[in-house]
């Protein structure tokens, strides 16, 4: 459909039917050669594509054949503000060629492509514009929408429940033996300060061990007096064994002592010298470290405190001349190893 500003370019193309028809001939083929070309300035036009698809609606059937005797010539240029057509009818009977030059002064490519349309309509066949177009295609009915799928079945299993874990076993705790030898001080335990030796032998097993200790103090000798009158010499020596229990964390120990053992006193320069022997009970704690040397040495120090469950006074003529004091202290270095 035209705009009002094509009316003028229309009713020209209507009244030049009949000069198009009388190059035709009576019988005007119905096909034609087509040839377009744009100019300079007219780009923006419809292209050859779009003509030939505007003629073949207005027809209601391809009319294009390179090899038809009919040629249309159709070319768009531009002069100054106005658009200008001219279409050329050629035929095969020789006469000179036709022309038509259709103008649009408002510039507008698509009054000028449709008025172009129709023009080359009725040069390939005079009467098309006489005739109804034919009706469009109705589009084709859409397929009938397909059923819906049958509901699909989705069987959910649970999973079966893990089975329990089997309990990690504790990881074994080895058993760790070790021998000390070691020398130690004492205090208390009899009349004079002496020195002493050890020797243990334990098995350990985490924090915890348990040990056999042999002790031996060295003989001292003290001057027992008596009114403040010399009346002997006394040489008196320790011989015993104890328990320990201990429990560690990293180099230090805490132990427990179970003590028993025997005291042994003899006397020089009296008339009738003596020599007796006395049991020896006694409990207590020892405190320590234990120092890795590397490889299966250790090496350690000590001190314990002993608290005797017996007592022992040395009489002289039946007068007492020395008694244990309840307490008694001994300070200890050792050198140990470790199997394996």
């Amino acid at each position: 459909m035209l705009r009002r500003g094509t009316r003028g370019v229309v009713l020209a193309v209507q009244l030049s039917v009949a000069a198009f028809a009388s190059v035709a001939g009576a019988s005007p083929p119905r096909t034609a050669k087509l040839t377009y070309n744009r100019g300079p300035g007219a780009t923006d036009c419809p292209d050859l594509d779009v003509i030939r698809a505007g003629v073949a609606a207005r027809l209601g059937y391809e009319p294009f054949d390179d090899r038809a005797p009919l040629v249309v010539s159709a070319a768009v240029t531009r002069t100054g503000r106005a658009l200008e057509a001219r279409i050329q009818i050629a035929g095969a009977d020789g006469k000179p060629p036709a022309e038509r030059k259709l103008v649009s002064r408002e510039s507008d490519c698509l009054e000028l492509a449709s008025a172009m349309e129709l023009a080359i309509t009725i040069a390939i066949d005079p009467l098309a514009g006489s005739r109804p177009r034919p009706p469009a295609p109705e589009p084709p009915s859409p397929p009938p929408p397909a059923p819906p799928p049958p509901p699909r079945v989705i069987v959910v299993r649970e999973p079966a429940p893990p089975a329990p874990a089997a309990p990690v076993p504790a990881p074994r705790v080895p058993i760790v033996f070790q021998v000390r030898l070691g020398g130690l001080g004492t205090v208390g335990s009899a009349p004079a300060a002496t020195v002493g030796g050890s020797v243990q032998a334990s098995a350990r097993r985490g924090s915890f061990s348990l040990g056999l200790e042999g002790r031996g103090d060295r003989a001292s000798t003290s001057t027992l007096q008596l009114d403040g009158a010399k009346v002997a010499d006394m040489e008196t020596s320790l011989l015993m064994g104890a328990l320990v229990p201990c429990a560690m964390r990293g180099v230090l120990e805490g132990c427990a002592l179970l003590a028993g053992g025997s005291v042994r006193s003899s006397s020089r320069g009296l008339d009738m010298p003596q020599q007796v022997s006395a049991p020896f009970l006694a409990v207590g704690a020892r405190v320590g470290v234990d120092l890795p040397l590397g490889g299966i040495l250790s090496a350690g120090v000590h001190a314990d405190l002993l608290a005797r469950l017996t007592e022992l006074v040395l009489r002289v003529s039946g007068q007492p001349v020395w008694t244990s004091p309840a307490i008694s202290a001994a300070f200890g270095v050792t050198i140990g190893a470790r199997f394996p």
